[in-house]
């Protein structure tokens, strides 16, 4: 579980995916265990995450798919960056390697245990309106499995999940002002964040 300030920081910033993740599992990784439930050192991070093939309809556009770690803007990057060795794993940056688990679909707390999560990211799945467009406050997971993640994440204070936007919402955090994030940058701008291991 996220602690509440830092919960509170990137559910009102809404922080681009990549970006997040890397922060949060690089902080994760010192010592994180799933039985018992305290913070023992583990060789390998078990990270679960919500799949496309689950939660994407043909009625939503391809773009509101692409925000999971098996869509196409995470995983020709960030998937191979979580997988490097380099970063993460015996001679990593991080001490521990990260394997990556697809959940099934989601049908209690006990489909987290059962795959021995350690992590649970959820990806974003924002809705399609009537129109075609994008609705980035309501989320195309149903209610029940965002609720079943959520108590996971409570059963131990090191049960961590990422979660942004209308996925975010039974956590208790909305998406406000429109949703506008710095996206598109203006002025004298940097891509210097993009560079290294966790750019």
């Amino acid at each position: 579980m996220v602690p509440e300030s830092l919960s509170r920081f990137l559910a009102k910033d809404r922080k681009p995916f990549p970006f997040t993740l890397l922060l949060l599992l690089a902080a994760a990784f010192p010592g994180m265990s799933q039985e018992p439930c305290d913070c023992q050192r583990q060789e390998v991070i078990n990270l679960c995450y919500l799949s496309i093939e689950n939660y994407c309809d043909e009625d939503l556009l391809t773009f509101n798919c692409e925000y999971s770690l098996d869509g196409g803007f995470m995983a020709p990057g960030l998937v191979e960056k979580l997988l490097n060795g380099q970063n993460f794993g015996q001679n990593g940056l991080a001490g521990c390697g990260v394997q990556l688990k697809k959940l099934p679909l989601i049908t209690g707390v006990e489909t987290m245990e059962s795959c021995d999560c350690d992590i649970v990211f959820v990806g974003q799945f924002p809705a399609a309106t009537e129109f075609g467009t994008t609705d980035l406050s309501i989320s195309h997971v149903p209610d029940a499995i965002l609720e079943s993640v959520r108590e996971w994440s409570r059963l131990c204070e090191s049960n961590l999940v990422i979660v942004t936007q209308a996925e975010a919402n039974p956590w208790g955090y909305i998406t406000e002002n429109e949703n506008e994030n710095p996206n598109s940058p203006v002025g004298e701008v940097s891509i210097s964040i993009f560079d290294g291991p966790f750019g």
